[in-house]
């Protein structure tokens, strides 16, 4: 994904609206985990604006045959916000929560560690073209790292609410 060559251009048709809906997701499932109202309204917003305005962005300023950046890391951006914001509602409640059983949690702390390092190296995609390939492979590296991290923290949430009988 990092090294854009011709003879790839034709996975951005794929990958452009997939990340687009990967994060219309992302701010669903988010929206589903906070309290508060007016949060919710935000966040219903952002569902309806960020895909328009990564389509936007797709088709009239980076093109269909690049990856598109910009609106990336917007949306990298909004995730760490959602993310942030559960955490933020999550400590002011008023009671104490075993946060090992809460799969909210364990999704969102993958999310905001996910998104938070792969900010720059997507961000900067479209600039790493003619970067050598020792160094695109360690960026490969990471990233396919920051991923395992991600769906172990996704695993986690979902086994967390398992009860073992002795």
């Amino acid at each position: 994904m990092i090294k854009i060559e011709k003879r790839n251009a034709h996975t951005f048709l794929i990958y452009n609206p997939f990340t687009c809906f990967e994060f219309v997701f992302y701010i669903f499932m988010i929206r589903e985990f906070i309290k508060r109202d007016s949060a919710k309204k935000i966040l219903l917003g952002l569902i309806v604006i960020y895909p328009i305005a990564a389509t936007i962005n797709i088709i009239l300023f980076q093109g269909v045959h690049q990856f598109h950046s910009f609106t990336y890391s917007i949306g990298c951006l909004l995730m760490a916000a959602c993310c942030i914001y559960y955490f933020y509602e999550l400590f002011l409640m008023p009671h104490s929560v075993n946060l090992l059983r809460q799969p909210p949690f364990w999704i969102c702390t993958g999310l905001l560690f996910y998104y938070a390092f792969t900010y720059p190296v997507y961000g900067l995609s479209n600039l790493m073209s003619g970067l050598s390939n020792h160094l695109l492979i360690i960026i490969s590296r990471i990233l396919d790292s920051l991923n395992i991290l991600l769906y172990s923290f996704f695993s986690i949430a979902f086994l967390c609410r398992l009860r073992i009988r002795k």
